[in-house]
């Protein structure tokens, strides 16, 4: 009856062991397969925005979008954003204007400070008109030229 008593509780211990680990690993914050390219922010996992972060980003980037731009207005124009489409947690994708030229880039953030309040962008690439393709794939692009200054256009059918 003894050697019962000593099997049954092994076999106890055991179960709540399993159970605490299996309990452990499923509530550790993980790193999705998707974000593998993405920069780990502060330590190895990925932090995960909210959406009251994605409203600072995009305050940010409405006020800061003629500074953040590698391309420079034209003409005196100012940009303003005329698209923006989360692709991942931390990635957007933005449309924006000045008025006489119209550039889409790939905008990628995260929060940082001490109270992780701050909004840094970790990088801001134009997308080429020639990458960019719209569904229907009726788009087409033509440079217009006026006398030294020059732009390529989409024009949407």
């Amino acid at each position: 009856m003894e050697n019962q008593n000593k099997t049954l509780l092994i076999v106890i211990i055991t179960l709540i062991v399993v159970a605490a680990v299996a309990l452990y690993v499923t509530q550790s914050p993980t790193r999705n397969s998707g974000d593998a390219d993405l920069p780990a922010q502060g330590n190895d996992l990925a932090d995960v925005y909210s959406s009251a972060d994605r409203v600072a980003f995009e305050a940010y980037l409405r006020e800061n979008l003629s500074e953040l731009s590698p391309e420079k207005e034209v003409l005196g124009g100012t940009f303003y954003l005329t698209a923006l489409d989360w692709e991942t947690d931390r990635e957007a994708y933005v449309g924006y204007e000045d008025g006489h030229i119209a550039l889409n880039a790939r905008v990628g953030f995260s929060m940082g400070g001490a109270d992780n309040d701050i909004v840094q962008v970790d990088y801001f690439n134009i997308i080429p008109v020639d990458q960019v393709s719209d569904e229907a794939g009726d788009m087409q692009t033509q440079v217009v030229t006026d006398g030294d200054a020059s732009a390529e256009i989409m024009i949407v059918e």
